[in-house]
């Protein structure tokens, strides 16, 4: 049954109620001015009591005869008000077979998982409550001036929350002329200008004042997806296209949830048609769009590479505008923009189109040319005529305010936002340039209507929105507000330097605490003047004065932890932790450095701790993954890093380490992707510029990786960390003279730079490991030791660096050395794993059992799970001769790696030892068919063979061996074994 049959029950002006009736009998009844669009009406079947003109098909029939058109309520702001159009039969047509019979997406495990659109008047959104602006004046006009005249609501609007409505479109009052003279109606407009006048002058008084709290729109979730591309799939053109115009529709509107309504209905068109690529590329831009919203993981990496993925015969057809367009936001998103602009350039000059030149003007703008930027926008606007894109015009308003236009840039965004009233973007950048000229009280209120709709905008606008809230109640001197709207900020991007100083700085302002947050933020400044003794000195004196607060032995502690000095860190963070006031940031750290010393069981107790006031937090997750992964539980750390993804965690460090995961299983692609979204959130986060640097070197050519750590070098010149990464690539690609040059250039920026010489040492090692000149070898690893040297020189109280020395000493076979750099490391970080082991090598290499067992026993009770450790213990065994505890230890050592062929091969020599032949035999095969290529297990099978009388296989292995070796005394050796067997086999 449509809306037009329904029958209605009327609540009429005199309290009477009629009906149910239907249309014609309401239409005669307002012939007769019965009805004048103010009474309550019940729809039936449903019930529900509604105000006469907020009904669509009967707030029609009060229009006057001949005004056929009728201002229509956003469909965000009104779910039950449909905006009259005129869809495609064929969109009907399928809808219509949804509903009746089997729904086609049921069967695709694949569709976008949008139950429903999220409507902020339906929905249970954590919207704060406030007065809305002008909301009282205007409301008690309208229930004063229907008592006295006809109105008729030619526009039913309810203003939205928090909305700067006009009043000419809100009200939308028509007076009948033969019922109130000119000058009556002359006389209320007056009215309702001082009444407006007025409330809004009270309300300007307000607004700065008013008590507001800062909430968090939580996004239904948008599962991200390709459509299944089956061979008996029917492929449906018509239907593609009718959904593609549906969806541009909402895509045009330029918002999160646009967005998401657009990418349900371009994921139908290319359901429909697969071969779509103007469907599929928009489907793509969508997600792109999408990605402060939807989880940025490998998921979204794969659908958005399948969908801008062309066939070979699309590749030889001129690409659509929207597929171009497409592609350069992908590439920006991967931070390739040099390629973006390359590709946009090229179009541009075959199909100059509004699109490809607005994406110039983007492309232009990262790249700090704005007058370029300006033009090719300007450009593009002008090609598009009124009909202008929000994305476009906002450029534009950016673009003016970066060159210092801000009169022009207030005017295109109030223009913008006349058009787009609750545009979370534009909202946010129209209230900061107004910020920036000091017109405080416009400021807010346009913010007022960004946080009371928090769906309107991302995470991230919003968290930037709140900061800048901050700051306006920060220059009027309301501390309580302001520090309201930077905690919340905070917790959306925890770990940034401007908000904790912009934290800092509004405490500082609290009459309470005054003396305390100024020292502070004074130790801040000085730290970052690198001034360290006067910023220890302020902190220290800071805790004397609030003996009860976490922040002075905290921020002593982070100052520490950057000087190198990580044990006054621990003291510090510790210290914190067991204060009544906690500070979750100490914990974090102090978790942080826990697992970095291998002392896990306090990393995990303290997660545990903290979690009681911060459930579901990405950031216990991503803590709780980096303990498995120092654990080599790679499996459970894969899933905690994945987990803090879906939360829609925005910690840089949590991306740089899926990407190490993945460049560690050789996906490269997949890796770049997560060191770009590191650098999304953190510019210059140094492990992702590295990160990034190596997948272009591994996957493209060394030119690729050189010309991005360029341009990051250019954007900031004197940034140690870029010129190091630049160094050590140049290294990898063999021009050491470069190499050398940017490694100076790194010290001398910084000398403290310690990272510089770590990295530094661990490249040319590498590189001595692979040479064959044994004087280049030798000269690589003096190179090396050199750098460590250095490292632990400028971080005396890190064991990363004698632990990486004493590897190479041992490797070189100097032990008296190796061992006093164990020893060392032991001594900073008792639970450090291996150091024990090596040196219970170099124990049982100097005949020293007893030692070697103590060392190794100490070693298994503290990593318990450590095959090598194991193994290691059962070579001590045989040593003395225990081979029954020997073979137990080798036992537990495969238990915890079945592919450990070290335990199996000494396992089976324990057997051999005992003249179980059979059984040795029948473990070294095992070993064998793990690892092939090893040569110590070809001889070792001959030996078996030998020992049981079977030449023949004895001489096979022998010449096995004989092949995979190229040390002249085995080979000297096995050709004599080979001789003498084969001389007892003719005999």
């Amino acid at each position: 049954m449509g809306k037009t049959d329904c029958k209605y029950k009327i609540r009429l002006r005199n309290g009477k109620t009629v009906g149910p009736i239907d249309v014609d009998a309401i239409i005669k009844l307002i012939k007769k001015d019965a009805i004048d669009g103010t009474e309550k009406v019940c729809r039936i079947p449903e019930g529900k009591w509604n105000s006469f003109a907020r009904i669509p098909e009967l707030g029609k029939l009060l229009l006057p005869p001949g005004n056929s058109t009728m201002t229509m309520i956003a469909p965000e702001s009104n779910p039950s008000f449909q905006k009259p159009e005129t869809p495609q039969r064929a969109v009907k047509n399928a809808e219509r077979k949804e509903k009746n019979e089997s729904n086609p997406f049921g069967d695709v495990p694949t569709i976008v998982d949008i139950k429903r659109e999220v409507n902020p008047d339906t929905e249970k959104t954590r919207l704060i409550q406030t007065t809305e602006a002008y909301r009282e004046g205007i409301q008690k006009y309208i229930e004063d001036s229907t008592k006295i005249i006809k109105v008729n609501l030619d526009v039913p609007i309810q203003p939205e929350k928090g909305a700067q409505v006009p009043i000419a479109s809100t009200l939308g009052l028509q007076v009948k002329k033969n019922i109130l003279s000119q000058q009556v109606i002359y006389t209320l407009g007056i009215g309702l200008m001082m009444s407006f006048y007025f409330t809004a002058k009270e309300e300007e008084k307000k607004d700065l004042v008013r008590e507001m709290s800062p909430k968090v729109h939580h996004f239904k979730r948008v599962q991200v997806n390709a459509p299944i591309i089956t061979s008996k799939k029917k492929i449906n053109i018509p239907l593609s296209t009718a959904y593609l115009n549906k969806g541009l529709q909402a895509f045009a509107k330029d918002g999160p949830l646009p967005y998401i309504a657009a990418s349900k209905v371009f994921y139908k068109s290319v359901f429909y048609n697969p071969k779509n690529l103007v469907a599929r590329s928009l489907l793509a831009s969508t997600y792109i769009r999408l990605s402060e919203v939807i989880p940025r993981n490998n998921r979204l990496y794969s659908v958005v590479t399948k969908l801008l993925e062309l066939s070979p015969k699309e590749k030889k057809l001129p690409k659509p505008v929207e597929y171009l367009v497409a592609k350069s936001e992908f590439l920006q998103m991967l931070e390739r923009p040099t390629r973006a602009l390359a590709l946009i350039n090229k179009a541009s000059k075959t199909n100059p189109h509004p699109d490809i030149l607005a994406e110039q003007a983007a492309l232009y703008r990262l790249r700090g040319e704005r007058n370029r930027a300006l033009k090719f926008i300007t450009d593009s606007l002008k090609m598009q005529g009124t009909r202008r894109k929000p994305r476009h015009m906002l450029l534009y308003a950016q673009l003016l305010d970066e060159k210092n236009k801000k009169s022009a840039a207030l005017e295109v965004l109030k223009s913008f936002l006349k058009k787009n009233q609750f545009h979370g973007e534009g909202l946010y950048h129209y209230a900061r340039i107004l910020y920036k000229t000091e017109d405080f009280t416009r400021a807010i209120k346009t913010l007022i209507v960004l946080i009371t709709e928090p769906h309107r905008s991302d995470k991230l606008t919003l968290a930037k929105s709140f900061i800048l809230a901050a700051r306006i109640y920060e220059a009027k001197k309301m501390w309580g507000q302001a520090l309201k709207f930077v905690k919340a900020a905070k917790r959306i991007l925890p770990g940034r330097e401007e908000t904790e100083e912009l934290l800092l700085r509004i405490r500082s302002n609290d009459p309470k605490r005054q003396s305390l947050y100024k020292q502070l933020l004074a130790g801040r400044e000085h730290e970052q003047s690198k001034e360290y003794l006067e910023a220890i000195n302020l902190y220290t004196r800071a805790r004397e004065a609030a003996r009860e607060s976490p922040l002075p032995p905290y921020y002593s502690g982070r100052l520490y932890e950057e000087l190198g000095k990580p044990q006054q860190s621990i003291a510090l963070y510790e210290l914190t932790t067991k204060m009544e006031k906690k500070h979750p940031d100490s914990f974090f750290r102090l978790s942080k450095l826990y697992t970095r010393r291998f002392e896990l069981d306090k990393a995990k107790h303290l997660m545990r701790t903290i979690k009681r006031g911060m459930k579901r937090s990405s950031r216990i997750t991503h803590m709780l993954g980096r303990i498995a992964l120092q654990s080599k539980d790679v499996p459970n750390a894969r899933a905690y890093f994945l987990s803090a993804l879906n939360a829609g965690s925005r910690v840089s460090q949590l991306y740089v380490d899926m990407g190490n995961l993945e460049a560690n299983r050789k996906e490269q692609k997949l890796a770049e992707f997560y060191y770009s979204m590191a650098l999304r959130y953190e510019a210059f986060n140094e492990d992702a510029l590295l990160g990034i640097a190596l997948s272009r070197f591994y996957k493209n050519t060394p030119s690729d990786a050189i010309r991005f750590l360029k341009s990051k070098l250019s954007a900031r010149p004197n940034s140690p960390a870029v010129m190091t990464n630049l160094a050590l690539i140049y290294l990898r690609s063999g021009s050491k003279e470069l190499g050398k040059k940017y490694l100076q250039k790194a010290v001398s920026s910084n000398p403290n730079y310690a990272r510089a010489y770590k990295l530094m040492g661990d490249l040319v090692k590498e590189e001595g490991e692979r040479q064959s000149n044994f004087q280049e070898k030798r000269r690589s690893f003096k190179f090396a030791l050199a750098s460590y040297g250095a490292y632990s020189k400028l971080l005396p109280n890190e064991p990363d660096g004698y632990m990486a020395a004493a590897e190479l000493y041992f490797y070189v076979r100097d032990l008296g050395a190796a061992a006093k750099n164990y020893h060392k490391v032991l001594s900073l970080a008792p639970n450090y794993p291996k150091a024990r082991l090596q040196l219970a090598k170099i124990a049982r290499n100097g005949e020293d059992t007893d030692g070697a067992l103590k060392f190794i026993e100490e070693e298994i009770k503290r990593h318990p799970n450590s095959s090598a450790a194991h193994v290691e213990l059962g070579k001590i065994r045989i040593t003395t001769k225990e081979y029954a505890l020997a073979s137990k230890a080798f036992t537990a050592a495969t238990r915890l790696d079945p592919k450990n062929t070290d335990a199996i091969i000494h396992l089976g020599y324990v057997h051999y030892l005992q003249n179980d032949y059979r059984s040795a035999i029948a473990l070294f095969e095992r070993a064998l068919e793990i690892n092939p290529l090893k040569a110590d297990i070809h001889w070792k099978i001959g030996l078996a063979y030998e020992k049981e009388g079977k030449k023949k296989r004895a001489i096979a292995s022998y010449q096995n061996f004989r092949g995979l070796i190229t040390a002249p005394r085995k080979i000297d050796r096995v050709k004599k074994r080979i001789r003498i067997l084969r001389r007892e086999l003719s005999l």
